[in-house]
């Protein structure tokens, strides 16, 4: 039996990554047409465009075929116009004593996720911080670190992050303002303001609570309110009314012999995934 009689008795396998849907079907790899096609550097080459765009005076052209032609067209013209940006590598004039090019260094600090603080060892390579892995020495977490964590050094890089205060009405148009004009405008209103709320996620350091109590000393009417969005009131008042005291309790899910989820994403979302 001929390789090629193997291949036809051999059951169709989809591939795992596809970019069109006729990649889907055994036709579409058993064509010498297309396999050869895609074998070359260009799948649509260059002259074969060129020439089908020089045809379009000598024939008609249907509309499917106008839209790929001019679209192949464009991305050629956009290709050849790109320059690709000029990037330097200039050495330190002082360099850090504790930096090597080429060496990562590594932190450690903390990560709030879901109203838990977690022990984290940042990664960065010359000061900028790429991989968040847990702290194997840190007391709650011991080295675990979950979704949200693993993500969080994504919004570092957030090309939507705000890179300047922001002056303008609720609803309407902003513009961004110098931190000189916005420390102005802050101080100046705290000034002339009768009452004074702060909001704020919950915060359990000693440190920011005690420089908040000197902040609000300042003030005749000011008040601290600790708002956590993703807050677990309801496990906290089942806690209450089962057991006596509204705690979030932290559960020993490496001791249970069974655990029943009834719409419970303890893995993952739910409670500290951790």
């Amino acid at each position: 039996m001929s390789e090629m009689d193997k291949m036809d008795n051999k059951e169709f396998e989809k591939p795992r990554h596809w970019v069109s849907l006729e990649e889907l079907t055994p036709e579409y790899w058993s064509d010498a047409t297309i396999q050869a096609r895609r074998a070359q550097e260009f799948y649509d080459k260059p002259i074969e465009t060129l020439e089908a765009i020089e045809k379009m005076d000598q024939s008609g052209v249907s509309r499917r075929d106008f839209l790929t032609i001019m679209g192949a067209s464009m991305a050629m013209a956009s290709f050849a116009c790109a320059r690709r940006p000029v990037n330097k590598i200039i050495p330190y004039v002082v360099q850090p004593q504790e930096l090597t090019p080429g060496v990562p260094l590594f932190y450690a600090s903390t990560i709030r996720t879901r109203g838990q603080s977690h022990g984290v060892v940042i990664k960065t390579r010359e000061g900028r911080p790429i991989k968040l892995e847990g702290n194997e020495y840190h007391p709650l977490n011991s080295g675990a670190l979950g979704i949200e964590g693993q993500a969080a050094v994504l919004s570092l890089y957030d090309p939507e992050r705000l890179k300047s205060p922001m002056k303008g009405q609720k609803g309407g148009s902003k513009s961004a303002e110098t931190w000189t004009n916005a420390d102005s405008i802050v101080t100046t209103a705290l000034k002339e303001a009768r009452r004074v709320r702060i909001v704020t996620y919950p915060n359990a350091g000693e440190s920011t609570r005690r420089m908040m109590k000197e902040f609000m000393a300042g003030f005749a009417d000011a008040k601290w309110l600790e708002v956590d969005p993703l807050g677990r009131d309801d496990l906290a008042d089942g806690q209450l009314e089962s057991y006596g005291n509204r705690v979030i309790p932290n559960f020993r899910f490496d001791l249970a012999q069974v655990v029943v989820s009834f719409g419970a994403d303890f893995l993952s979302t739910w409670g500290n995934e951790v």
